[in-house]
């Protein structure tokens, strides 16, 4: 039998030494530990990394302020879009809590006028684009597993979602603390894209190969694979970072049409990885995902995968990100793709003409959420460290930090965002098909700022 060290320190964790005697208490168990194991014949060895379920987001008081904030400034990614607060976006019928399904979207009925089709400043006055919703976490995070299960994400051409995390504050402004795209698409994409963006040349990505590290597939740059991670790289576009494409079906109608699926982010500083996975609803995820056991180890290559270390890309690229789930429109990504996504639209108007004009084409733009886990790494420990100190898991997150936007934009105000315990909810969607989005539900906006080809989506999207 094997013995791991992970199982050790839960037991000293559970029955600490005393503070005064510390040192020598630990010491002591860890001589009378050693001879325990050695007389009995059994191996202390390194075990995989554990992870223990840390957070669940499901229930009624998803939307509550101590869990997310409403981003009700302009978008600092340009869309034609407008960001509601928690209250305005629960009369419209744009956010939805029940026990098993969390519901955002976009408007899908108003005619915007925000001037003849083009994206209007809050300091002009009058509607900034079509109303959605954009919410950050309150909490941030330096690691873990983050497991996603939609039945729904939001699609159609002028449409720009993303599931995402990033870190910033006052000091250190976007994307000095870095950022992790796990979900996103623009118009009709049918496969996510996974991406980071990072400062500094130091974060390349071309020792990593498709088929021995991931299962997706390196997007092209201007004149290369986005493999550098720098939002001002050489030979990419203006902030695309390193970015990979996941499956067909990844994204869009396609996944909505199939039921959904599950996703599954690691962020693992320690073990010097991103990597994510995706299982479509007809598989299902595997049976310690349902437990809330997950091992990734046992799960195969992921689609995406990056590597961090200390002279390919230092692991203090990321710092403090927080989760974030939006829907924009148009924008720094969707404007300038439009015409190679949505050709035959764009003959007739631009992308922001489509958006203010034809709310009819977005009964899909809506997020549908069926669970969202994060789990914290359970560090086996090493039997040298006894004496040290207290054998804790470190945590590798922190609550309630100064909550700023992307470029400084404060994303939190003390007006309708702030609701105290008599939360208003918005009647139950009812069911939809990937055809039929429920009445006053639509989606939200992303905020990573790339610039592909001006005339065509990204290659394999």
């Amino acid at each position: 039998e094997r013995l791991s060290r992970t199982h050790i320190a839960r037991v000293v964790r559970q029955h600490p030494p005393v503070a005064v005697a510390g040192v020598f208490v630990a010491a002591a168990m860890r001589r009378i530990m050693e001879s325990a194991l050695l007389a009995a014949g059994l191996a202390v060895t390194m075990a995989e990394t554990e992870y223990e379920q840390s957070e669940t987001f499901m229930g009624q008081d998803f939307f509550e302020p101590f869990r997310w904030s409403f981003h009700t400034a302009e978008d600092p990614t340009h869309g034609t879009v407008d960001y509601l607060g928690y209250a305005t976006a629960a009369i419209q019928g744009l956010v939805n809590a029940t026990a098993d399904r969390i519901y955002m979207g976009a408007d899908h009925t108003s005619i915007i006028d925000s001037g003849a089709g083009r994206r209007r400043t809050t300091s002009e006055g009058g509607p900034r684009g079509r109303p959605s919703v954009r919410i950050m976490s309150r909490q941030s995070y330096n690691g873990g597993l983050f497991i996603l299960s939609l039945d729904h994400m939001p699609t159609g051409c002028g449409v720009w979602p993303a599931f995402w995390m990033y870190g910033e504050d006052p000091e250190h402004i976007w994307p000095t603390w870095g950022e992790f795209d796990i979900i996103e698409g623009v118009h009709d994409a049918n496969r996510t894209m996974t991406t980071l963006h990072t400062t500094g040349g130091d974060c390349d990505q071309a020792e990593v190969h498709k088929d021995k590290q991931f299962t997706g597939k390196w997007l092209d740059g201007l004149d290369k694979k986005a493999d550098n991670c720098d939002v001002n790289a050489k030979g990419e576009w203006a902030n695309q970072g390193c970015s990979q494409g996941g499956p067909v079906g990844s994204m869009g109608r396609s996944f909505n049409e199939a039921g959904g699926g599950t996703f599954a982010a690691e962020w693992d500083p320690e073990g010097g990885h991103f990597r994510t996975w995706f299982w479509p609803a007809a598989q299902g995820p595997p049976e310690d995902v349902s437990a809330h056991k997950p091992q990734p180890e046992t799960w195969g290559m992921p689609y995406s995968y990056f590597k961090l270390s200390e002279d390919q890309c230092n692991k203090d690229h990321f710092k403090d990100m927080h989760l974030v789930f939006d829907i924009t429109f148009c924008g720094d990504f969707g404007s300038p793709t439009f015409a190679g996504g949505c050709p035959e639209v764009a003959k007739q108007m631009t992308c922001e003409e489509f958006v203010e004009k034809h709310p009819e084409n977005f009964t899909e733009a809506y997020w549908s959420l069926r669970g969202l886990d994060v789990y914290q790494a359970i560090r086996p420990v090493n039997l040298a460290d006894f004496p040290g100190g207290p054998l804790q898991a470190q945590p590798q997150h922190r609550q309630w930090p100064d909550v700023y936007g992307r470029f400084g934009v404060p994303v939190d105000t003390f007006g309708e965002d702030t609701f105290p315990h008599g939360q208003v909810f918005a009647p139950e969607p009812p069911t939809a098909t990937p055809s039929q989005a429920p009445a006053g539900d639509a989606g939200a906006t992303p905020a990573p700022t790339k610039q592909p080809p001006a005339q065509a989506v990204p290659d394999g999207m």
